[in-house]
């Protein structure tokens, strides 16, 4: 990826209207097929991430399917909050790589540190899932385009 401090006004207002080649057909317009159940699998259940987790589990058609956190008190307790929603016991796994190649998850919820956020989504949607970011998603352009190429 490029180093984005630029030396000048100029040469930072070049990079930013430089839009890099297109890796792949644009997302633009594509259909999604429609679920009845959608199975989430949430990375990051600290502060945010747990208060997430609640707001998630009131939605309908979801069911949390898989967590991960680093931190193995985070995982149980936000296990706990599932079952406690009546949902099945969702799979704890400490390595957010392992949540990402599960074959019961549609979408990843990231909601990590914003230090690597980029990473696991990139990482999901290699692995074919859909991914959903909390904010910031990227902190530098580079990155932006590096979760572009990858959805394209």
């Amino acid at each position: 990826m490029p180093n984005e401090l630029c030396s000048s006004a100029d040469e930072a207002l070049q990079y930013v209207q430089t839009i890099p080649p297109r890796q792949g057909e644009s997302m633009v317009g594509v259909p999604f097929e429609a679920r009845d159940l959608v199975r989430v699998g949430f990375v990051g259940v600290g502060g945010r991430g747990y208060g997430q987790l609640h707001e998630v589990l009131a939605v309908e058609g979801v069911q949390v399917t898989a967590i991960s956190d680093a931190s193995g008190d985070a995982i149980a307790r936000a296990g706990k909050a599932v079952e406690d929603k009546g949902q099945p016991a969702p799979a704890l796994e400490p390595d957010s790589r392992r949540l990402c190649e599960r074959d019961d998850v549609d979408i990843v919820y990231v909601c990590t540190s914003w230090e690597s956020h980029v990473p696991i989504a990139v990482q999901a949607m290699e692995c074919g899932k859909h991914a959903a970011i909390e904010v910031p998603a990227a902190v530098t352009l580079a990155e932006c385009w590096q979760m572009v190429d990858t959805s394209e």
